[in-house]
C-alpha cells in the first residue's frame, strides 16, 4: 500500500516542503482542504507550503488561505534579523544554535522556516555580564522587568508567565504572530525599563565578569560600591535623606539574585527585545535526566563574527536529533509537543552544503546520541527525501542501545511529525526524558 493511499493530505505536506528545497512540482492530492489547511497550520508549515504552491500555480483558493502565514514568517525573518544585528554588538562569546545560523548565514528562502526567537549559547561564567549587556543594549528580562506586569491581548489580562505562553499558541496559528508583535510593543511602552545607557563601566569596575562559581561576592562588591556611593553622596550633601542615583545599585543586586534563583531551575534565561523580537540566552543545552551528553565545548564551530561563533553543520544535526527527541518529553503539553516535522526539515536547509556524514557518525558516538541521530536521519530521509547514506544509517544503528532502537523505531512516525504522541512516545519519553527509578536499570550504551 503506498504512503500516499495511507494519508493524501499529510502525504501532500511533505511533497510540498520537499519540492520548495528540491524545486521539483509537488505531487498534489488532497480529499479534504481543511483537513489539509489544519496540517500545515497546526505544523508551522504555512511558508514553505505557500511557496511550493504559488510557484507552480497549484490550488490558488488553498494558496491565498496561506498567504497570512508566509506573511508572519516574513516579519518574523524580520524582527530577528533586527535582533541579531544587537546581538552581533554584545561583547560577550556566544554561539548560534537551531536554526539562527540557518536562516541568516545560509541560503535561506525568506518566509519559508517560523521561529520568533533567537538560541544562542553562552559560558556560564559570563552569565552576569552578558544580562548587564544585554539590558543596557534595550533586551528586557523575564522575571526582572517583565516581573509583574499585567499586559491585555483580546480583552483577556495576563503577566508575562502567560503573555510568553501566547507564543506557543503561534505554532499551531502563524498569523496570530502579528498579533502578538504589536500586543508585546505596547507592553513594552508600559514597562520601566532597566536603564543602563553609557553605565558600561559600572558594570565592568563592579565585577560583573566575576566567574558564576563566586555569585555571593558579586553581590557583595555590588553592596560595597553602593555603601562607597552612598557615602560621597552624603558628604556632599550632609542633610539628604533620599537617595536616588543608587537605584541602578539595587537592581544590579536584583539582577544577580535572580540569576542565582533560577539558574538551578532552568537552562536559559529569556529576553524580549524593544523591537519585539524574543531571545533564549542558553548556558545549557538539555536538562536532566537525558539519554546522551552532549558536551557543548567539545562541539566543533565556526566563526561567524566578533564574538559569534556557530556549531559546524555536522554538530549542528547532532544537536538537532537530540533536540528532536528531547522534545518527545512534552506529549502531554498540547502548545509544546510541536515542531517535529520543522526540526527534520532543517536537514534539508543543512544539506545544501556538503556534508561530512563520518563526522556525523563519530560526534554522534562521542555523545551517545546514536539512538537520536538514527532516529532523526530515518525520519529526514523516508518523509523528506534527505539522501542520508545508507552507511551511515548503518553505523548508528549498528552502535545505538538495542532497546532505545526498539522503542523508538516503533514510534508512529506519521503521527508524530504532525504532532500527535502515541504510546511509545509517553513510553520513550517515561523511561529516558522524565526522572524515573525505570532509567537506571538500563545501560545508555546497550
Amino acid at each position: 500500500m503506498s504512503l500516499s493511499s495511507l494519508d493524501c493530505e499529510k502525504t501532500t505536506v511533505f511533497e510540498c516542503v520537499k519540492a520548495v528545497f528540491d524545486f521539483s512540482k509537488p505531487n498534489i492530492e488532497i480529499k479534504d482542504n481543511s483537513r489539509f489547511l489544519f496540517l500545515v497550520r497546526d505544523t508551522s508549515m504555512d511558508g514553505m507550503v505557500y511557496l511550493a504552491l504559488k510557484n507552480h500555480g497549484l490550488l490558488p483558493e488553498l494558496t491565498v488561505s496561506l498567504k497570512q502565514g508566509y506573511d508572519a514568517n516574513i516579519e518574523s525573518d524580520r524582527v530577528l534579523a533586527n535582533v541579531l544585528k544587537q546581538l552581533k554588538k554584545t561583547p560577550v562569546e556566544k554561539t548560534l544554535i537551531k536554526d539562527a545560523p540557518l536562516k541568516f548565514f545560509s541560503d535561506y528562502v525568506p518566509g519559508t522556516r517560523y521561529s520568533c526567537d533567537l538560541d544562542f549559547v553562552i559560558a556560564e561564567q559570563d552569565l552576569f555580564f552578558a544580562d548587564a549587556v544585554l539590558a543596557q543594549q534595550g533586551f528586557l528580562s523575564c522575571g526582572v522587568e517583565f516581573q509583574n506586569e499585567l499586559f491585555e491581548i483580546n480583552n483577556k489580562k495576563m503577566n508575562y508567565s502567560n503573555f510568553t505562553a501566547f507564543t506557543f499558541e503561534i505554532n499551531h496559528n502563524l498569523p496570530a504572530y502579528l498579533t502578538y508583535l504589536n500586543e508585546i510593543k505596547k507592553a513594552i511602552k508600559n514597562v520601566k525599563f532597566f536603564q543602563l545607557a553609557n553605565k558600561k563601566d559600572f558594570f565592568i569596575i563592579n565585577g560583573l565578569r566575576a566567574k558564576f562559581s563566586d555569585p555571593f561576592m558579586l553581590i557583595k562588591q555590588l553592596k560595597i560600591a553602593k555603601r562607597k556611593k552612598r557615602r560621597a553622596l552624603k558628604e556632599k550633601n550632609p542633610a539628604r535623606l533620599d537617595f536616588p542615583e543608587l537605584s541602578v545599585y539595587n537592581q544590579a543586586i536584583n539582577r544577580v539574585n535572580k540569576i542565582i534563583e533560577h539558574h538551578s531551575k532552568v537552562k536559559s534565561f529569556n529576553y524580549t527585545h524593544l523591537s519585539a523580537g524574543y531571545v533564549d540566552m542558553h548556558f545549557k543545552l538539555f536538562n536532566s535526566p537525558a539519554p546522551f551528553n552532549l558536551n557543548f565545548n567539545e562541539l566543533p564551530r565556526i566563526k561567524l563574527g566578533e564574538n559569534l561563533f556557530a556549531v559546524k553543520n555536522e554538530a549542528g544535526i547532532i544537536m538537532d536529533a537530540c533536540h528532536f527527541t528531547s522534545n518527545l518529553k512534552k506529549y502531554d503539553q498540547r502548545n509544546e509537543f510541536h515542531g517535529f516535522l520543522k526540526y527534520i526539515s532543517d536537514l534539508k536547509f543543512r544539506s545544501r552544503k556538503k556534508i561530512d556524514w563520518d563526522l556525523v557518525t563519530t560526534l554522534a558516538e562521542k555523545a551517545l546520541a546514536c539512538p537520536q541521530t538514527w532516529f532523526y536521519l530515518t525520519l529526514a530521509n523516508k518523509f523528506l527525501g534527505c539522501k542520508v547514506p545508507q552507511k551511515t544509517i548503518e553505523t548508528l544503528e549498528s552502535n545505538s542501545s538495542k532497546f532505545q532502537l526498539a522503542l523508538l523505531s516503533r514510534i508512529n512516525p506519521m503521527k508524530l511529525l504532525f504532532n500527535e504522541p502515541d504510546f511509545f512516545v509517553k513510553l520513550y519519553s517515561f523511561i529516558f526524558l522524565k526522572r524515573n527509578f525505570i532509567a537506571y536499570f538500563f545501560n545508555k550504551n546497550r
